[in-house]
């Protein structure tokens, strides 16, 4: 079974403290000054697992290093997947690929304090699994109330995921209605006929990946 879908950009993410969790401290110490990698990082910019070709990421102006009880206030410095280095409050994703945040402090006696945290471009914002479903993005005129969004040929058991943030801190009950964060058409390729029983969205935490919210729409 198939279904056509026309449904706006969704995700989730979650709204918090960073707290990076650090790896443990190289003892092989020389005369020269060597790093050594922080307990933990305090940030006042999340960072995403994710992200899409284009957007303009914002980077923490704040960050401190946690090593044995004390804090150091660090230096931040973006690097993208071909190593250049970007510093400043925001920069905008140009190159698709695994991106490193590097934080680095000094310690009293000349070490360098430091910690690393990743995360990945991606170059398209929507994707289907499997070879039998597809997806474009546009305006379709067949469909009345609808601007523009995403068409989607949907077979059964494959899925259809969008790479894109959505800040729900907002969305609550409100007056006697919920606040939309999905808004779709599911139209059957034999009119009156019934070509799905149900549609299944997960929500996915951008700061934890483990984090989500399943909904089911049935019929």
């Amino acid at each position: 079974m198939r279904k056509k879908i026309l449904v706006s950009l969704l995700s989730i993410c979650a709204l918090g403290t960073a707290l990076i969790a650090g790896g443990l401290v190289k003892s092989d110490f020389t005369d020269a000054p060597i790093a050594v990698y922080a307990e933990g990082v305090q940030a006042n910019a999340l960072i995403a697992d994710k992200y899409v070709l284009g957007e303009t990421l914002t980077l923490p102006t704040n960050a401190l290093l946690e090593y044995e009880g004390r804090t150091y206030s660090a230096t931040v410095t973006l690097r993208d997947p071909d190593g250049r280095g970007y510093s400043g409050e925001q920069a905008v994703l140009g190159v698709a690929g695994r991106y490193t945040i590097e934080y680095k402090a000094v310690l009293e006696d000349g070490r360098v304090l430091k910690e690393t945290q990743a995360f990945d471009c991606y170059d398209t914002l929507y994707s289907v699994n499997g070879n039998s479903s597809s997806v474009s993005y546009g305006v379709f005129e067949e469909y009345a109330h609808a601007e523009s969004g995403l068409a989607v040929d949907l077979f059964a058991g494959e899925t259809l995921t969008v790479n894109k943030m959505m800040d729900v801190s907002g969305l609550a009950y409100d007056g006697g209605a919920f606040q939309d964060i999905i808004s779709l058409y599911v139209t059957p390729y034999t009119l009156y006929s019934e070509d799905v029983s149900q549609l299944r969205f997960t929500l996915t935490d951008a700061y934890n990946a483990e984090n989500q919210v399943t909904i089911v729409l049935k019929k």
